[in-house]
């Protein structure tokens, strides 16, 4: 398995909702694997293969857009990866 992407988006709510996404490559196809929860209790998860790149990438941001521009309700936020942050400090100096 193969990770090609990861996001992370976090909800500012009275629990402390989070969401994560992944695009990992399969050895027939490809999956978005989505884990889900909040602070204090056991998170959930699910996931949707597809046999294309192509498809599972529109999964993929087809999702994280419909967490983030939601004007009610949860209000989600991605929240930069580690490496997305050593990328930025190493490519400002």
């Amino acid at each position: 398995m193969n990770i090609l992407r990861k996001t992370r988006l976090e909800a500012t709510s009275p629990k402390n909702a989070w969401y994560e996404l992944e695009l990992v490559e399969l050895l027939e196809g490809f999956a978005v694997i989505k884990r889900s929860g909040q602070q204090a209790a056991r998170g959930v998860e699910e996931a949707w293969f597809r046999r294309t790149l192509d498809s599972a990438e529109k999964k993929y941001l087809d999702t994280i857009k419909q967490k983030t521009s939601r004007t009610t309700g949860r209000q989600y936020k991605e929240v930069p990866s580690v490496s997305q942050q050593l990328d930025f400090w190493s490519a400002s100096t």
